[in-house]
């Protein structure tokens, strides 16, 4: 407290004589018993008395929050951290009114709530809980209430399925749910949103992030999936392949493409395509003749294992004859 110790004591309320005692006897005044606010001004007196003593923070304050009836908190040396910083933040603005706010995680009286700016629009985990009461919120969610009530149920282990089932159907009526996981990624992504702007941006652009209306979070529509086009060709060029394309089969497939004139005269279909051939590579050891690919009109010959039909779209039927290697 340096040269502040006097100002800080008057602020606090209380007297040299009534710290010695509260510290040596657990003995509080008239005047804490009416009135009973943990100011930062009083816990600061205290902790600059228990330093100047011979007890450590871990011994000598929870037997005087005890006697004062105080909470105690569940990490000591983060209250007495806070305090340090708003005595250093009073000092340095010359500004102590500071120190008459209540330090709210020492006091017992302080009503459960999730944040002021939730507060203020009267979001409460007593009215979100509360199946009875049916009354929906009509004033507008903010970023910053968002924020709250994502703090406050990751503090309190407030599962997401009660924010879907009880507290969206209050906070936004008449909307439609989201699903679970639509809501827990929305709501963590803002905090985490919170933070990056609080670290790296303006105090005005923190505020204007922080009172901006919540854009309500909706699920992603199911992907549909796109219908595969199979191509005829790719067809036609596995049934010709038989699934893997050689360089014999490309010299069969180019032998096959006669000209128009040639297979004209012969009185087939130009457009007449082979139906497939036998699995395994396949060589051609001449030229096929006419003669050997058509036999127009006759009767169906015996196909042996080295010849494969084709049927034309004239009824014609073109045999070829293989050679296996």
């Amino acid at each position: 407290m340096a040269d502040n110790t006097d100002k800080i004591l008057q602020l606090a309320g209380w007297t040299r004589e009534e710290i010695a005692l509260l510290i040596n006897e657990g003995i509080c005044p008239d005047h804490w018993t009416s009135k009973p606010i943990p100011t930062f001004a009083l816990l600061e007196v205290i902790r600059s008395a228990v330093d100047a003593s011979e007890n450590s923070y871990r011994q000598g304050l929870p037997p005087i929050l005890k006697s004062l009836g105080l909470q105690q908190p569940q990490i000591l040396t983060g209250v007495i951290a806070k305090v340090e910083r708003y005595v250093a933040k009073a000092e340095k603005s010359n500004d102590f009114l500071l120190l008459m706010q209540e330090m709210k995680e020492l006091s017992k009286s302080q009503a459960d709530e999730i944040g002021p700016a939730c507060s203020k629009i009267g979001v409460t985990p007593e009215w979100l809980n509360n199946n009875l009461n049916t009354q929906t919120c009509t004033e507008t969610i903010t970023n910053q209430v968002i924020v709250e009530i994502q703090q406050y149920c990751k503090r309190k282990g407030i599962t997401w399925k009660t924010v879907h089932d009880v507290w969206w159907p209050k906070l936004f009526p008449g909307t439609s749910v989201p699903n679970i996981q639509t809501i827990a990624r929305n709501w963590d992504l803002l905090a985490e949103r919170k933070k990056t702007i609080s670290r790296n941006c303006t105090k005005d652009e923190k505020e204007t992030f922080l009172q901006t209306p919540y854009i309500l979070a909706q699920s992603r529509p199911p992907k549909q999936m796109k219908r595969r086009r199979v191509k005829k060709n790719m067809v036609t060029m596995r049934r010709l392949s038989g699934g893997v394309l050689t360089v014999e089969k490309v010299k069969l497939m180019d032998i096959l493409r006669l000209s128009r004139a040639s297979r004209a005269s012969a009185g087939i279909d130009g457009n007449a395509k082979p139906s497939g051939l036998a699995a395994g590579k396949s060589t051609v050891t001449s030229p096929i003749s006419e003669e050997e690919q058509v036999e127009a009109n006759t009767a169906d010959p015996e196909t042996t294992g080295d010849e494969k039909p084709s049927t034309s779209s004239g009824g014609q039927r073109i045999y070829l004859k293989l050679k296996k290697t």
